[in-house]
């Protein structure tokens, strides 16, 4: 008897890698912007969709950088 695991598929190979790519984000903005980790989540996600908001702005070089190398 054999467990078939789902690492083969795409579905879930592109679901994993939004996933991970999602928190490695969270978590670099939550120690670099000192932001909650919602907070950090929120602008992760209006990065990723190119939704942006004004208000919401980096506040270090580094994480400009990384917001835009981020969009590409």
């Amino acid at each position: 008897m054999s467990i078939d695991l789902p690492l083969k598929e795409k579905d879930f190979q592109v679901v994993f890698t939004l996933v991970l790519l999602l928190l490695i984000s969270d978590t670099f903005y939550h120690a670099t912007e000192s932001l909650a980790l919602l907070d950090a989540l929120y602008f992760c996600v209006t990065t990723l969709t190119t939704v942006g908001n004004s208000g919401f702005v980096p506040k270090t070089n580094i994480v400009g950088i990384y917001a835009s190398k981020q969009k590409q």
